[in-house]
């Protein structure tokens, strides 16, 4: 396979003259002296002036190939090696929402108190008692 072509790729023109070309494709970039274009890797983009690539930031990812990185959708959590999102954790049987996820940290659960259940999934805990006599905690389901 050759490589893609890059930046500033030097063509020779008409004897001794020499004409680079700006690298175009998506991820593209060269460092200086370069015969090709290489693409960014998965987890980065190319600098703006296309000269090197960079490591996406925190909350962003990339999957290659791409000019910039991006952020991930609400609900979604960056994945492993910044090449990714994935969809948040729901919470089991048993345990309930404390804390939304974000899209640099997981949903947080928590275990359901004597007395009280959770069928699972994105939920949130209510008020448990009632003029004074024990009663169940609802359980209502809730978007992330």
């Amino acid at each position: 396979m050759y490589p893609v072509p890059s930046i500033y790729i030097c063509i020779c023109w008409r004897r001794w003259r020499r004409k680079c070309a700006r690298c175009s494709s998506n991820g593209a970039y060269s460092t200086e002296g370069a015969s090709y274009c290489s693409i960014a890797s998965a987890g980065y983009e190319p600098t703006s002036l296309k000269t090197d690539q960079v490591q996406c930031q925190p909350e962003e990812y990339s999957t290659g190939a791409a000019d910039a990185c991006e952020a991930c959708a609400v609900g979604e959590i960056i994945g492993l090696g910044a090449a990714g999102c994935n969809p948040c954790s729901i919470c089991a049987p048993g345990r309930y929402k404390t804390s939304t996820c974000t899209t640099s940290q997981e949903t947080q659960c928590q275990e359901c108190q004597l007395g009280t259940f959770s069928a699972g999934g994105l939920v949130k805990r209510m008020h448990s008692v009632h003029g004074g006599r024990s009663v169940l905690y609802a359980m209502v389901p809730t978007l992330p």
